[in-house]
Parts: C-alpha cells; sequence; structure tokens
C-alpha cells in the first residue's frame, strides 16, 4: 500500500542521481513471484504437498529500500526532475497491471487485489443509482414522497 505523500517536506531530499531512472528496470526484474511447495502431511501410503504463491508486488516503497533511500526522496524527485518521476510512475503501471491480471486468473486474493487497486490506483467498485421524479410514474411519485415524509 502507498504511503501518503506529507504535505511539508521535514527533511532535505539525498543528493539526486540520474542512473536512479535506470534502477527502476532492475527493481522490476526483481519482482517476481515465486511458488514454494511445502510438505504438507505425512501419510502411510503417500503424502500430500501444498503451493504457496509467495506474490512480490512492485511498489514506490520498495524502490526506495532497493535505492537506499527514503520515500520523502523519491516524491521530492519525481516532482523535480520529470524522467525520474515517468520511471517511477512504470512501477505503478506494472503494478497496476500485474493486480488486475493476476486476481482475474485466481492467482492474487481478488479482495486484496481490489482494496490495493482503490488504495494505489484510484479504482472503485460502485454501483450508481439515480432516481429523478422524470423517471418515475405517478404512483411511484406518491409512494416516495410518502416515504419521505
Amino acid at each position: 500500500m502507498a504511503t501518503k505523500k506529507p504535505e511539508k517536506m521535514r527533511t532535505r531530499p539525498s543528493k539526486y542521481d540520474p542512473l536512479y531512472i535506470k534502477k527502476v528496470d532492475e527493481y522490476l526484474e526483481t519482482c517476481k513471484d515465486t511458488v514454494k511447495t511445502f510438505h504438507k502431511t505425512r501419510g502411510e501410503k503417500s503424502d500430500s504437498y501444498d503451493r504457496i504463491l509467495q506474490v512480490n508486488i512492485p511498489t514506490k516503497e520498495g524502490f526506495a529500500d532497493f535505492i537506499g533511500k527514503t520515500m520523502s526522496s523519491i516524491w521530492c524527485w519525481e516532482e523535480e526532475y520529470p524522467d525520474f518521476g515517468k520511471a517511477v510512475q512504470k512501477i505503478l503501471r506494472v503494478q497496476k497491471d500485474r493486480l488486475i491480471k493476476k486476481s482475474l486468473s485466481g492467482e492474487y486474493n481478488p479482495r486484496m487485489s481490489e482494496f490495493l487497486l482503490n488504495v494505489n490506483h484510484g479504482m472503485k467498485a460502485q454501483s450508481e443509482l439515480k432516481v429523478t421524479h422524470e423517471t418515475l410514474t405517478e404512483e411511484q411519485k406518491k409512494r416516495l414522497d410518502s416515504f419521505l415524509k
């Protein structure tokens, strides 16, 4: 989950290096999911094994850790250096794409994916119902008016 950007920066950001733009692709290469197999039960005639998907979704916070910098430095650099900002946005695009595709395929938990897509990407599951007096019959208008009183 993305941390919120504070209103005012309290510390001075670290020194920026243009090589951090290339580090984004290096970081994304490290963000691969892995499958771990473990011995679930032992039986007299057979054993059972289970597989667990260990998810490694790319995040801005993960990238900050990867290059050894703080989030406040990342936020400052995004604003100050447009090319760096574009590179960091790639992390969010890859994250969004992976969350959508892998939750649809059943590899990721759909509820957690929905939460992260809402928080990090502004995607919300909504149903909108718009009722106006123009779309109601006379009988429906009377029932609505009596209900609202």
